[in-house]
């Protein structure tokens, strides 16, 4: 639930006189309505929040639901993603639990949600791009965040995943990409960089297009 929606069902019980309030997911008794803290300013009390039996763990069960209602994030991608092993990266125990150790560890769940929150960030202060076939140009300046008049492999990825709408969470999706921009950079790039001009001379905007369209079919 987001807050809004939350506190809307619980003012609802109340306007009935309910003896008792109830989650209208899991019908256990609730007592108030909380917001969920900010994980970039205390990610302890986030995991605390989840702890709601005070074990000093998180169930995956709340980290999904939580993860559904914090990120903008497919459902099915996230549930699929889990189960092809990055659920192991953060349960380490392997006991569908993720303690707080696990949690601040490095690969954790924590670094993986602020990695996904600074994306965001960037996504917005960035703006859409332009259509790399139609403004070629325009569109490697806008992947140029540093200004050097060339383009790593990362920001590539970047660039792709945002294009083909690819998320962490579709590791086959993401492997296509990598693989199709290490052979486009093995054509066409010096020392691991592409520059400007070789990106416009050599036409790299349309196998760069190619790999999208492979993604995306």
């Amino acid at each position: 639930f987001c807050f809004d929606c939350a506190a809307q069902q619980y003012s609802k019980q109340q306007s009935q006189n309910s003896a008792e309030f109830q989650c209208p997911i899991c019908r256990n008794a609730a007592t108030e309505v909380m917001p969920l803290p900010d994980i970039a300013i205390n990610p302890r009390l986030w995991f605390q929040f989840l702890d709601v039996e005070g074990k000093g763990q998180i169930d995956k069960n709340a980290v999904v639901q939580t993860l559904e209602a914090m990120l903008p994030i497919d459902t099915e991608n996230l549930r699929e993603s889990l189960q092809e092993g990055v659920w192991a990266q953060w349960d380490k125990a392997g006991n569908n639990c993720i303690t707080e150790r696990e949690f601040f560890d490095s690969g954790g769940l924590l670094e993986w949600v602020r990695r996904h929150q600074h994306e965001l960030r960037a996504a917005e202060v960035r703006g859409a791009a332009p259509d790399l076939q139609q403004e070629p140009e325009k569109w490697f300046k806008h992947w140029d965040v540093a200004k050097r008049g060339r383009l790593g492999k990362s920001e590539a990825m970047r660039a792709l995943c945002e294009a083909a709408r690819v998320s962490s969470l579709q590791p086959r999706r993401i492997k296509t990409l990598k693989e199709g921009i290490g052979a486009v950079w093995q054509r066409h790039a010096s020392d691991e960089v592409l520059s400007r001009d070789r990106f416009m001379k050599r036409k790299v905007a349309d196998e760069l297009k190619a790999i999208i369209d492979e993604v995306k079919a």
